[in-house]
Parts: C-alpha cells; sequence; structure tokens
C-alpha cells in the first residue's frame, strides 16, 4: 500500500487511484446515509409497530456508532485497514438487513445498534483516502470522498423524509 504518495513502480497508477476514489466516495456517502436513514421514518415506524414513542431506534443506532467509534475504528491503527473496512462494510449489511427483517421494535433496535456500529467504517476510509493520494493533491482527494460523507447525510434525511412524509400523509 503506497503512503505518502509514493512513486515509481509502488506508486498506484492514475486510473487506478481515481477508482479507488470513486469507490471511496459512494462507501461513505452509503454508510453515512445508513446512520440516518431512521431518523426521518420514527413517524412511521411509531405506526407500523405500534408504540408512541420509537426514539430508541435512532439511540441505539448513534450509540452503536459510539461503540464503533470508542473500540472499533481504533483498531484501524493497528491493524490492515482494507480488511478492517471489508468486515465493517459486512457487519453493515447484515444489519441492514436484520433492521428490514425486524418483526418488532425491540429487534429493529438491535439492528440498529449494529447500524451504527457498521456506519463507524467511514472513520477508518478517511485515513487511508490520505494513504493512498499524493502529497500534491491530498486535499482535493479528501474534499472529494468527505463530499460523499455529507452528501450521504443530507441524502438520507432529506430525499428519505420527503418521500415518507408524503406518502404517509404527515405533510399537507
Amino acid at each position: 500500500m503506497p503512503t505518502e504518495g509514493a512513486s515509481g513502480s509502488a506508486a498506484l497508477s492514475e486510473s487506478r487511484r481515481r477508482s479507488i476514489l470513486r469507490l471511496m466516495t459512494v462507501t461513505l456517502f452509503v454508510v453515512a446515509g445508513a446512520i440516518h436513514y431512521q431518523t426521518p421514518m420514527l413517524g412511521a415506524l411509531a405506526l407500523e409497530f405500534g408504540v408512541t414513542a420509537p426514539g430508541w431506534v435512532a439511540s441505539c443506532t448513534f450509540g452503536g456508532f459510539l461503540v464503533g467509534m470508542l473500540f472499533v475504528v481504533p483498531l484501524g491503527d493497528r491493524h490492515d485497514r482494507r480488511k478492517l473496512i471489508l468486515w465493517h462494510y459486512l457487519g453493515l449489511i447484515l444489519a441492514l438487513l436484520a433492521a428490514a427483517l425486524a418483526p418488532n421494535l425491540a429487534l429493529l433496535s438491535l439492528a440498529c445498534v449494529g447500524i451504527g456500529l457498521g456506519s463507524s467504517l467511514g472513520q477508518n476510509v478517511v485515513p487511508m483516502t490520505a494513504e493512498y493520494s499524493p502529497a500534491e493533491n491530498r486535499a482535493r482527494t479528501l474534499g472529494t470522498v468527505l463530499m460523499g460523507m455529507f452528501f450521504g447525510i443530507l441524502f438520507a434525511r432529506d430525499r428519505k423524509s420527503t418521500r415518507l412524509n408524503s406518502s404517509h400523509g404527515y405533510i399537507s
């Protein structure tokens, strides 16, 4: 893995570097959105599960994110980030599937802990991006990847809430 803008045979080709940059940007878009998808759906979740306060769903998601930040993200400093990110992504996919299939609010909340835990993988993608970037383009590359993260958050909160609210009659 090249570091600090390595040159010569150890450096990645420009086309491969751009492909990796696109992949990391899309990864952060998806991951950042995953942690925020449930927030605009709390009203729909209350109706679906017949509860008045489904706020535990969001709390569990952000609690899982906190646990991931404290205990999983630091593993990227000691272990191969690529493998850690792949395992994180697999865990996030499984947690999202579990949330989609959850028959009650308790199991949905448990799945949301996993979603939060998996969503912390973005905190390992950013330093890995810096490792793959040549020094002269590092700021631009990090800006592009972080733009994917911010767009993921905006998309999850705005697009989903607009679609859900209009389809369930929460807004006139």
